[in-house]
């Protein structure tokens, strides 16, 4: 049974992704951080990563008909039924990765790792992503 479509849904989660997208832009060009610049880069890191596979579950629901709980096999059905490239699926993959290590492994969050997702604007692959699979419904 394929879902009908939620469009406030689609907006709620492209508006949420614009705020995330927000704060992580005005640390960007920033050279030194604090720890509370950290904790707000992560947070927003880890909310696009959630809303990216909530959006993810959403394409399979309306698409498929297929209801997941899992982040990685959700990933892996998305490229399964070939609505991200295998370059999509290994980026989502490690973006995962880190949000599992932002969610469950505190003690070993490395603060490199995070200025560097945001220095290097990677992050912005989330929000182009989101667009892609709204687009393909």
């Amino acid at each position: 049974m394929v879902t009908e479509r939620d469009t406030v849904y689609e907006t709620e989660i492209l508006a949420h992704v614009a705020s995330m997208m927000m704060v992580l832009e005005q640390f960007q060009t920033k050279q030194t951080f604090e720890i509370e610049d950290y904790l707000a880069m992560e947070r927003a890191i880890q909310i696009l990563i959630e809303s990216m596979v909530g959006m993810s579950r959403y394409i399979l629901k309306i698409k498929v008909g297929k209801s997941m709980a899992k982040s990685g096999e959700v990933i892996d059905d998305l490229r399964r039924h070939n609505f991200i490239t295998e370059s999509d699926h290994e980026e989502c993959r490690k973006m995962i990765g880190y949000r599992n290590v932002l969610v469950h492994d505190d003690l070993n969050i490395n603060p490199a790792i995070t200025a560097g997702i945001v220095r290097s604007g990677i992050f912005r692959q989330i929000d182009g992503l989101i667009r892609r699979l709204i687009h393909s419904l």
